[in-house]
């Protein structure tokens, strides 16, 4: 028997409202974590961000995806877009950074693979793990 198909964010961190003067708690991060990411549902990160923002009372709040998929032409398909995710932070960022480098320093046919990486750093798209809860900390 079929079932409809739910997509919810993994992790949603709320602040005190500073609009009311009870305990309700305004949205101010959504973290989706995709420990890899099947190149047939990388588009449910969206419509998770998607509904959200469409459902907001108050200012968007931060719109991030964890993750440790080691394909950036993956990471791409939902780095580039057109705002719906503030950034993916990937659990390691350094050791990518080192073998995208090796990649793009020799004649591999993954050369596209260091490329993709390579623009999503340089855009900021995709950040250290680290950095995450000082960002959403800070605001």
């Amino acid at each position: 028997m079929g079932r409809d198909y739910h997509v919810k964010p993994d992790i949603m961190i709320g602040v005190p409202s500073q609009w009311t003067g009870t305990a309700q708690y305004t949205l101010h991060a959504a973290v989706s974590s995709k420990l890899t990411i099947r190149s047939d549902r990388a588009q449910n990160i969206r419509v998770e961000f998607g509904t959200l923002v469409r459902n907001r009372r108050g200012r968007l709040p931060h719109l991030v995806v964890v993750t440790a998929e080691p394909l950036p032409s993956r990471i791409i398909s939902i780095a580039r877009g057109t705002g719906e995710i503030d950034a993916i932070y990937h659990l390691l960022f350094d050791e990518m950074n080192e073998a995208m480098d090796a990649l793009a320093a020799g004649s591999s046919a993954l050369r596209s693979q260091a490329d993709d990486w390579r623009e999503m750093v340089d855009m900021q798209r995709v950040r250290p793990y680290g950095e995450l809860a000082d960002v959403l900390a800070l605001g």
